[in-house]
């Protein structure tokens, strides 16, 4: 398979987040969550098709990465979280 050149990055602190993301083309990708809460920290991804999906949804201290596979498009990264916290997505 053909590896994906692509990299984004998006951060933010507590509350809700919506974030525009430029999905290349369909494959696989990695996602490097972190977040500085005490509290509940969400992200979930509204496809180009306009369905969502679930990417993470855990309370306090985030450290964590995910392999997830996305359709070519503009979707829409959702998040709420309780302290500062960052998302990198890169190409597999």
């Amino acid at each position: 398979a053909t590896r994906i050149v692509f990299t984004s990055t998006t951060s933010g602190n507590s509350g809700s987040s919506n974030s525009q993301i430029i999905i290349p083309e369909t494959g696989s990708y990695n996602i490097v969550y972190t977040h500085f809460g005490l509290g509940g920290f969400a992200v979930s991804m509204q496809k180009p098709s306009g369905g969502y999906v679930n990417l993470l949804n855990r309370t306090g201290f985030v450290a964590a990465d995910t392999d997830e596979v996305f359709a070519k498009g503009t979707s829409t990264l959702v998040v709420a979280a309780t302290g500062d916290w960052s998302i990198k997505v890169t190409g597999k």
